[in-house]
């Protein structure tokens, strides 16, 4: 009867316990589950880092489609920040977007997870497209030597039509 209990005890910490996600020390590959199950604060984008850019890049190889995102909290599209025309984001394009806002430095990419090239219609991306910029991106990471002070001062973007939105 003993070795049941301790059974079940074990079952119950191996399954039962769930880590708690802490946003001031976030884990990519924990927010990345909650975002893709819809279980995450839409109102705080956690506190990622330079120390998280490798991971969010290889992690921004998913172009899964996903229903929200936390977006910046002075954005007027707070119900669903997807560009005109598309009711969903891609969870690629909004990762590239969380590692511009550490490249920045600011947070936050722009006021929108999407990119778009200007214009009088906004053309959205795809997610074949959104994978040509995460390489973008993962280039000109290491062409820093990863080095966020120098990376800070260059643009992925540079030389290309589109922009955050």
């Amino acid at each position: 009867m003993k070795k049941n209990y301790l059974f079940f005890f074990f079952i119950l910490m191996a399954f039962g316990c769930k880590k708690n996600f802490d946003p001031a020390n976030p884990d990519a590959d924990q927010f990345v589950s909650m975002v893709k199950k819809g279980d995450f604060n839409p109102y705080e984008l956690p506190k990622f880092n330079a120390s998280h850019i490798d991971r969010l890049l290889e992690l921004a190889r998913d172009t899964s489609h996903i229903n929200g995102f936390p977006g910046n909290p002075i954005s007027s599209r707070s119900s669903l920040p997807a560009p005109d025309g598309r009711r969903y984001m891609i969870l690629s394009e909004c990762l590239l977007w969380t590692v511009e806002g550490i490249r920045n430095g600011s947070g936050y990419g722009s006021l929108n997870p999407f990119l778009i090239i200007p214009g009088e219609t906004v053309t959205s991306l795809n997610g074949k497209e959104v994978l040509e910029f995460r390489k973008k991106y993962q280039d000109s990471w290491e062409g820093s030597g990863k080095s966020l002070s120098q990376w800070s001062s260059e643009n992925p973007l540079q030389n290309t039509a589109y922009r955050w939105y």
